[in-house]
Parts: C-alpha cells; structure tokens; sequence
C-alpha cells in the first residue's frame, strides 16, 4: 500500500465542485459497474457533505456524508485503487 506524499484532501460541496464530484463518481458507478445514472446522481447530492482526494493535482476520489450522518457514494479511480486513497479519505471523514 503507498501513500502519496503529494495527496491532499479538501472538504467541498456540490454546488462548487459537482463537475469533479460527478465526473468520478460517473467513471467509477456508471462506466465500470454500469449503475443508471439516474439511480447514481440524486435529490442529496446538493445537501450533502462532500470531499475530494487530489494526487498531484489530480482529483482521484470522492466521498459523500450525508445530513444523518451515513457516509456514501465513495469512488476512487481504477489506477488508484489499493494504494491507500479510499482509506486515507475515510480516515479525514471520519
């Protein structure tokens, strides 16, 4: 597992950072695990709590939490997988 000296990870929200937010979450739920897009993008989206991993600049990850507190929609992208993203994303959530 590597972690990157160079990820940062920043809290945003869905009205600053949907094109980022959506365009992972597309790659990961729509493209590679053919999810509809209209069960993938919805209604708590806008209300949500939102992050964002960035490599070199790079977004590479997303999470959602929602009001209640249920922690969702996480998507790392496919060459970033088991190299310690995901974990260091719920760690800042958490």
């Amino acid at each position: 597992m590597a972690l990157y000296a160079s990820m940062m990870i920043r809290k945003t929200n869905w009205q600053t950072d949907s094109s980022e937010l959506s365009a992972i979450r597309h790659e990961v739920f729509v493209d590679e695990q053919a999810v509809p897009i209209e069960l993938e993008l919805d209604e708590y989206d806008a209300h949500c709590h939102h992050w964002l991993a960035y490599i070199d600049g790079r977004a590479v990850a997303t999470v959602r939490v929602r009001g209640n507190g249920n922690i969702g929609r996480m998507a790392v992208r496919k060459c970033f997988r088991g190299q310690g993203v995901g974990k260091a994303l719920l760690k800042t959530v958490v």
